[in-house]
């Protein structure tokens, strides 16, 4: 008989923890809340809201709008005048400096100091070498920038292409014998 009074002592010691449990989370859920309140909770829980979220823009796509932006403010412009994407090129890549975009971020800042110390030198004269060449002021400096690979421009103009299928132009570049040349020929105005 010890047997059943230990197995019926266990059920209702179940049984009681269950009870108190359960009396426990209705008067947890239940609170002071007053009736008309709980109604009124009610209706407004029924209304749909609808949550809009918006995701920061990321910097690739920020430079896909400044690639945009560039193309489409030379869309119109002729290429035959000189300086005529300059001012636009150097626009957009001081622009692009400013954005995080990771591991080619040295690249554009490089070719924005290479566009800005064009623009400096070049802008004054057209970007007409033989006038730059003429003034004699900067020279060496110009003789650099157009003779010398433009650092940064390439890397950037092929992640701007692979990113936002945008293709920058080529940074200026003439041939050094050209400069030799007209150097020689300026040495001999000068001499004469």
């Amino acid at each position: 008989m010890t047997m059943w009074s230990e197995r019926l002592r266990g059920y209702f010691a179940v049984g009681l923890v269950c009870v108190a449990i359960a009396a426990a989370f209705i008067v947890i859920d239940s609170g002071d809340e007053d009736p008309k309140e709980t109604a009124q909770v009610g209706a407004i829980s029924t209304t749909t809201l609808l949550l809009t979220t918006t995701r920061p823009r990321s910097n690739d796509d920020q430079l896909c709008d400044l690639a945009d932006e560039y193309r489409s403010s030379t869309a119109d412009a002729d290429p035959t005048v000189a300086g005529f994407s300059t001012e636009a090129l150097a626009r957009f890549y001081a622009d692009a400096a400013e954005l995080n975009l990771g591991e080619v971020t040295p690249e554009f800042d490089a070719a924005e100091r290479h566009y800005a110390r064009y623009k400096k030198i070049g802008s004054p004269f057209g970007y007409n070498t033989d006038e730059i060449l003429r003034a004699g002021t900067e020279n060496d400096r110009w003789i650099g920038l157009v003779t010398l690979p433009a650092l940064g421009v390439d890397e950037s103009r092929t992640y701007v292409l692979a990113v936002c299928n945008v293709d920058l132009p080529e940074a200026p570049f003439e041939d050094v014998e050209e400069i030799e040349d007209l150097l020689d020929e300026i040495l001999d105005e000068q001499e004469d």
